[in-house]
């Protein structure tokens, strides 16, 4: 069977997704259950979707609105949202050079994003909850870094987690969480983007307690209802 520049492999043989795309995929990512794909592709699954599309595990569709407007090279999650890295120039409906986040709905800039003669974004990665960029690139949200930046509240002028009157005591804790700031649901994501809890409850009093002795040990982010992140850090 014709796959069409992309194909799974179930461990015994090959298959293809759907119709494929019409070009070239070069970064296939999982995020939130889903698979997500950028390239240079113009359509997925006959439908014209560019540059990157979601699999649900039987059909292809776009990854939410005013999604990058060229190539993609470069896809990872961090701070519960999906980064795309590329030789875009917009993405949200405004400027977004060669770098952009998504957050399941929709698309928005990473500050000022890469400058040079040649900035395009070729890698991404997140190492001890920081994230790296890799490329062509000489300048990153303004300062000097010569191909390689990474992402916190200094580097690119973007701040590591977006913050709201969100707020977690004890911060770091072994177990029992209260939060308060918040109007209705939360969500804990890992480090990769992949939720690992969420609860329905809306506070009380402002405020509500929460257990997360299950998880193991490391960085995760809180999210809200708005879909603002707050760093936690389960000890």
């Amino acid at each position: 069977n014709f796959a069409y520049y992309i194909a799974k492999w179930n461990g015994t043989s090959w298959s293809n997704l759907g119709t494929g795309m019409n070009q070239r995929i070069y970064s296939l990512y999982v995020w939130n259950g889903a698979l997500y794909a950028g390239g240079n592709f113009t359509t997925a699954g006959g439908s014209t979707i560019g540059y990157i599309a979601k699999w649900n595990g039987s059909t292809w569709s776009a990854a939410g609105t005013n999604s990058p407007n060229s190539y993609i090279y470069a896809i990872t999650s961090y701070n519960a949202e999906l980064y795309a890295g590329g030789v875009f120039t917009l993405a949200g409906g405004g400027s977004a050079s060669k770098i952009a986040k998504f957050n399941g709905t929709s698309w928005s800039p990473c500050g000022s994003g890469m400058a040079g003669s040649l900035n395009e974004v070729y890698s991404l990665a997140v190492h001890n909850s920081e994230l790296y960029t890799g490329g062509a690139f000489l300048t990153a949200g303004g300062t000097t870094v010569n191909h390689i930046a990474k992402w916190n509240s200094g580097t690119t002028g973007i701040p590591e987690a977006e913050q709201e009157a969100l707020s977690v005591m004890p911060n770091p804790s072994k177990g029992l969480i209260t939060v308060s700031g918040f109007h209705d649901g939360l969500r804990i994501f890992s480090i990769l983007g992949e939720e690992v809890k969420a609860w329905s409850s809306k506070p009380v009093n402002d405020a509500l307690q929460l257990d997360i002795t299950s998880l193991p040990a490391g960085v995760y982010f809180l999210t809200s209802g708005s879909g603002k992140a707050l760093k936690i850090v389960k000890q």
